[in-house]
């Protein structure tokens, strides 16, 4: 910022230097009219933008006079015996309104573009382009116009009219369009920037180009002696100035707190309507009634808008459907809003974007992060005395501190409606405002800790997007290091990390520039893992576990959290993700800081997309035991220790289940996270919060009771109902309330099978299977028949192995049954009783295996997959897996080793050399465990940064996890510093773009690494794929051709080819294969 400010800086004095140069060479002349329309690019721009204009030698003294003589004859003739100050009052009332527009227009439009800095450069770039369109154009009219002062008044009639219009466009025709913008944004790279250049355009430019328009006017009407030009334009320049003054002041402090966006846009184009109506009125030439009736119709014009148009109250910009307002707010700081949503949430906004709100029976997310912003810090803080809050929200943080027995609460809010609209938020703050020890300041957050002399030993912050202009500056280094003076010693400074609004380089600079100031960062997630939250703390990180126990008893405490589902102090540490040395070993790589000179966190890529899954990716990868920052339990009895390690170990695996859960759901794939929330559930039975994730928490039970207390046939809730006691385990329950839905609609198919699958859980198996077809007779679609006859499968196959416990085949098919739905210990049970009845079967061995090392048991699975290799010794995924954890195993023991592959190669594990690691993550990575394999090429990399193929192997992973991102840079990495002629970095990269949807940028990528490698057959096969995406099919089989030609293992190109064979050509434009 301050190198830019440095560059302007200089740039004006270069402006000057070029003027005083010009000046010296060039002799006084008479100035010339063509000066006024050089001058007038100065208009409207604000005295902060100089410009240097050349003007046209006039050619007489004379000449200037031939002009100026009918106009002052002309403004005298029309009744204006002070026509200057006519010109002056309209110059004065120009500005005034123009940057009232500006300030009124600028709120507005944070509700349709953001409110980023791109945003605003978008607006002030359109309002300043349609300033200077307007000054050029009219410069070229200004002459050949007889009666300037009537064309005066109808560009202010002008000006105000198209103001009034943008009244509908914002509050109305904008919102009808929005699908058109969102597709618009999705379309290209630049899409979300043009798409604010557009929306700006629509409201500013109409207006603004007249408003430009106004200056050669004014210019000529006020300077007759052009002579005297330079005082003209300057007194011009002045009142246009102490309006533009006057304008933004008022916008400000008046319009918007006392009469809001709405009406304030109406006094300003009134404004400007009246100004031309007496110039109108005064100027054309038409008899007295009609020039009257014409002033006073634009007059009405106006007047109407203002009963016929709803007041403006915006809908938000963040995709959340709103049902009903309850309270709005408009002043200088922001406009606030409360309002209901679809789902029943009341929700807090500040300018659009949603910042507080309530929970839903289907999500906690804002109070999962208000009352962890409270909770976590006054649970950790050895003796917390004074808190200080920056940002009251809904009151919730506010609300979660005041738990606690603090002896002072101060909270810096800098939106005054956000306190006036706590009233319609009190199932959050619960009137915390009226608690003695809480005192709000209405204050910037980085002054008050400027300017107080006092110490807090909390300080929570609840900032908003780091993206947002206003927001990015509490996430610098500066304001870190103001809350650091502040805190006192032991101090503990908090804030919420909002993965899901940054991307992952911004994510990290944050969490770095974080790191700078608190040596002790520390990294939490919530209680269902949508937020993350740093802790910084003013000495020695530690978590008190005594202390946790004995604070969580205290029933105030508990009461608040019970809503999150965190009463229990081993949930309270689960959430803890990573201490001061793996924080700074998760950004050992950024290099970016964010300050208030370059607040970087603003500067985001311009196509958004979804950063959760990349960033909640990443943080997952990195994890520390608890156990070590907490030396109060080592003083503990070693049967306590062991125990509270033993159920760590098992809250960490429920959690490690949560998170793959969430990923998975975020990749779409909501059927295999549900299997992961019930795999997490079965470990911790009595977790609610894990229910809450599977939609069957006290609060679901209690809904659907609620419904049927209202409706006993409510189809609905006795699905739920009944869908809840099966997922609680509860079956009796649950097939009571099937029965009950069956006996309202027999061919309810959901119900038919749920009923079947507490039957099955029963052992009643006649009855489950009889359900199951009964519920496939419902819904014979070929979805249900798959789904059902699965699950039918299941049933028989159970019945069959209670009927015949020595029956291998059966134990093997329940096994591998078990271990697809992700029941491990049964697939263990069945597949050791298979072994026990079968110990030659390959099967058996190896699928026990598989589960054991699901189960983190790898020394039995170890043992197992060595047991299946010497029944089948060329069974490559058993070599695999052997190789891989006896890799693990040498790596783990830190002993001096030299590892003999299967293959025949020797690998030197310790101490730990890069190839080892390698070479284990290429077997991770073979095995389709690509988490592993992503730690264990990192770690090679780490090790020997010059390790080609593991960067290769690395990016591989990354693609299988839909790291794409990451993936490219990989590759680039490559390409740029360790081989700039890497065929496979070009065919990986290409690949890269191939899994984006974007297949001509993926040819290139392929033709580069066969331009490299001619015999790259992988690369041809790849080449075909993105050939047949672009329904290039002449093309693509030529090159699956070529790919078999020089590698014929690639089954999936033949396969390619005798489809393509099998069908005629469709090819309108084939682009060549390189070498045809």
């Amino acid at each position: 910022m301050y190198q830019t400010l440095a560059i302007g800086a200089t740039i004006n004095l270069l402006v000057a230097l070029v003027a005083w140069r010009l000046q010296r060479r060039f002799v006084p002349v008479q100035t010339s009219p063509e000066a006024l329309t050089a001058a007038s690019a100065v208009y409207q721009l604000r005295p902060a933008v100089v410009i240097a204009s050349e003007a046209k030698q006039a050619h007489q003294d004379d000449a200037g006079d031939c002009f100026v003589a009918p106009l002052l004859a002309m403004t005298e003739t029309r009744g204006f015996g002070t026509a200057h100050r006519v010109v002056l009052l309209v110059c004065a009332a120009s500005g005034f309104a123009a940057l009232g527009y500006e300030v009124l227009w600028t709120r507005a439009l944070v509700f349709f573009v953001g409110n980023s800095t791109y945003a605003f450069s978008a607006m002030l770039t359109t309002f300043l382009c349609g300033l200077a369109a307007g000054s050029l154009l009219l410069a070229r009219l200004a002459d050949r116009t007889r009666n300037p002062l009537a064309l005066l008044g109808w560009l202010q009639v002008g000006i105000g009219l198209g103001a009034l219009l943008t009244v509908p466009l914002l509050g109305f025709v904008f919102y009808r369009v929005g699908d058109t913008w969102n597709a618009f944004e999705s379309a290209y790279w630049g899409g979300p920037l043009w798409i604010k250049f557009l929306k700006t355009f629509g409201i500013m430019f109409a207006p603004t180009l007249l408003m430009g328009a106004t200056f050669p006017l004014v210019g000529k009407l006020y300077t007759p002696d052009l002579r005297r030009v330079g005082q003209g334009i300057g007194t011009i320049y002045a009142f246009n100035t102490l309006g533009a003054i006057g304008g933004a002041l008022a916008a400000g402090f008046l319009f918007m707190p006392l009469l809001g966006l709405h009406r304030g846009l109406l006094v300003l184009s009134g404004l400007n309507v009246l100004l031309g109506g007496l110039l109108l009125y005064r100027q054309l030439a038409l008899p007295r009634p009609l020039r009257g009736a014409l002033a006073i119709g634009l007059l009405a014009v106006v007047m109407a808008t203002g009963f016929v148009v709803p007041t403006l109250r915006f809908k938000d910009i963040a995709g959340i459907a709103e049902e009903e307002a309850l309270f709005y707010d408009e002043d200088a700081a922001g406009v606030v809003k409360v309002y209901r949503d679809a789902n029943g949430r009341k929700i807090v906004s500040v300018n659009g974007w949603p910042v507080a709100g309530t929970a839903g029976s289907d999500d906690v997310d804002y109070p999962e992060i208000q009352k962890a912003l409270g909770h976590l810090p006054l649970l950790l803080h050895a003796q917390p005395r004074r808190v200080l809050i920056i940002g009251f929200g809904a009151g919730g943080t506010s609300w979660a501190v005041s738990r606690y027995d603090v002896e002072e609460i101060d909270c810096v809010e800098l939106v005054p409606g956000i306190i006036r609209a706590a009233p319609y938020m009190p199932e959050v703050n619960h009137t915390v405002l009226a608690d003695p020890r809480f005192r709000v300041i209405l204050n910037d957050g980085r002054h008050h800790l400027l300017v107080t002399p006092k110490t807090y030993d909390v300080i929570t912050v609840d900032a908003t997007d780091p993206k947002f202009a206003g927001s990015a500056n509490l996430y610098t280094r500066e304001f870190y290091q103001l809350s650091y003076n502040r805190l006192s010693e032991g101090g503990i400074l908090v804030q919420w990390l909002p993965y899901h609004q940054v991307d992952n380089a911004n994510m990290k600079a944050v969490i770095k520039t974080f790191q700078q100031v608190f040596a002790q960062t520390s990294l939490w997630y919530t209680r269902f893992k949508e937020y993350a939250i740093l802790v910084g703390t003013r000495g020695p990180f530690q978590i008190d576990f005594a202390r946790l126990e004995q604070r969580l008893r205290n029933l105030r405490v508990r009461a608040d959290l019970e809503e999150l589902h965190a009463i229990d102090p081993l949930i309270i540490v689960e959430s803890f993700a990573m201490g001061p040395a793996t924080v700074a070993e998760l950004v050992r790589h950024t290099t970016q800081i964010n300050t208030y000179n370059h607040p970087i966190t603003e500067f985001y890529g311009l196509r958004w997309q979804n950063p959760s899954y990349e960033n909640l990716w990443e943080l997952s990868q990195y994890q520390d035991d608890p156990l070590a920052f907490m030396p109060d339990v080592q003083h503990r009895p070693p049967e306590q220790v062991e125990a509270l390690r033993a159920a760590l170990r098992q809250h960490r695996r429920k959690a490690d289940l949560v998170t793959q859960g969430l990923l998975l759901s975020q990749r779409g794939m909501v059927k295999e996270a549900v299997r992961l929330y019930r795999r997490a559930l079965h470990l911790v039975p009595e977790d609610s919060g894990v229910k809450y994730l599977l939609r069957a928490a006290p609060v679901h039970e209690q809904e659907a009771l609620q419904a049927l207390a209202h409706d006993p046939s409510d189809i609905l809730a006795l699905q739920r109902l009944g869908y809840i006691y099966w997922t609680l385990q509860d079956y009796d329950a649950s097939i009571t309330q099937f029965q009950k839905l069956l006996s309202l609609r027999p061919r309810h198919a959901e119900a038919h099978f749920y009923l079947a699958l507490n039957y099955e859980a029963q052992g009643r198996y006649d009855e489950a299977i009889a359900a199951y077809e009964r519920a496939f007779e419902a819904n014979p679609t070929r979805e249900a028949a798959v789904r059902f006859g699965t699950s039918m499968d299941m049933a028989q196959l159970k019945q069959r192995v209670v009927a015949h416990p020595d029956d291998v085949e059966g134990q093997l098919q329940l096994g591998y049954f078990h271990w697809e739905s992700g029941h491990h210990e049964e697939a263990i049970a069945a597949l050791e009783q298979a072994i026990r009845l079968a110990p030659q079967r390959f099967a058996a061995q190896f699928n026990l295996a598989i589960n054991y090392e699901a189960e983190q048991r790898d020394a039995m699975a170890l043992a197992a997959y060595e047991r299946a290799l010497r029944l089948d010794p060329q069974d490559p995924y058993a070599r695999n897996h052997v190789e891989k954890l006896r890799l693990k195993q040498a790596l783990e023991a830190q002993q001096p080793a030299t590892l003999h592959l299967l293959n025949g190669a020797e690998v030197q594990v310790n101490p730990p050399q890069a190839e080892a690691l390698f070479q284990l993550g290429l077997r991770h990575l073979i095995a389709e465990e690509y988490n592993a394999a992503v730690a264990a090429f990192r770690r090679a990399i780490d090790l020997d940064a010059t390790h080609l193929m593991a960067h290769i192997d690395l990016g591989v992973s990354y693609v299988a996890l839909e790291l794409y991102d990451k993936a490219e840079a990989v590759y680039r990495h490559v390409l740029r510093h360790l081989d700039a002629r890497s065929e496979r970095a070009y065919n990986y990269l290409g690949a890269v773009y191939w899994r984006r949807g974007l297949p001509r940028q993926a040819i290139r990528y392929y033709h580069k690494a066969l331009e490299l490698r001619p015999d790259f057959g992988l690369a041809y096969a790849n080449l075909g794929w993105s050939y047949e995406e672009l329904k290039q099919f002449d093309a693509a089989l030529d090159a699956y051709k070529r790919a078999v030609q020089h590698d014929p293992t690639l089954q999936f190109a033949q396969e390619r080819i005798r489809a393509l064979s099998s069908q005629p050509s469709r090819d309108d434009d084939i682009t060549p294969v390189p070498g045809k």
